[in-house]
């Protein structure tokens, strides 16, 4: 990956592996975004993890993707209320930061942090991935959840675009 990196930090801990045990393939966790070696402006003051449900903020996200990489912006609502992820296009680049409802109203997204669509895309491949393989390493049933397989479906589509390559 680039100096102009996109990716996920994520605390894969006891907390996770004893949900996952019971079944729960969306354990609420804490997410890092990594943004150009930095973390995401907009994490709450003094944090620079946001707390999430992993399944549902990557299935967002994922989904999102093929509408981001054809123009339109997507503003994602996090658990952490009322933060957005939000990703604004632009050409070849994302513009992406955290931002409040307010800041989204007011057009206020000069905190956003560009990132070429390539790497965004990876970022997302990649965590996506990291969270089927600690998911998988602590319950095998659950490579047959249908919720995880169309998560896995989605994260497939987005490989078949251009900018994974």
């Amino acid at each position: 990956m680039s100096e102009n990196g996109f990716r996920y930090e994520v605390t894969y801990d006891e907390a996770f592996e004893e949900q996952v045990r019971q079944g729960d393939v969306n354990p609420l966790c804490e997410l890092r975004i990594v943004v150009n070696g930095g973390d995401l402006a907009g994490a709450p003051p003094g944090e620079s993890y946001i707390d999430d449900y992993i399944f549902y903020h990557f299935r967002k996200v994922a989904s999102a993707i093929p509408e981001v990489l054809d123009g339109n912006d997507r503003e994602l609502q996090l658990y952490s209320v009322p933060e957005y992820l939000v990703l604004r296009p632009h050409n070849g680049t994302v513009s992406v930061s955290l931002l409040s409802p307010t800041e989204i109203e007011g057009g206020d997204d000069h905190r956003g942090v560009t990132v070429p669509k390539e790497e965004l895309v990876h970022g997302i491949v990649d965590a996506v991935e990291a969270y089927y393989t600690a998911l998988t390493d602590v319950d095998t049933s659950l490579k047959a959840d249908e919720n995880v397989s169309e998560l896995l479906a989605t994260v497939d589509s987005i490989r078949e675009t251009a900018y994974y390559g």
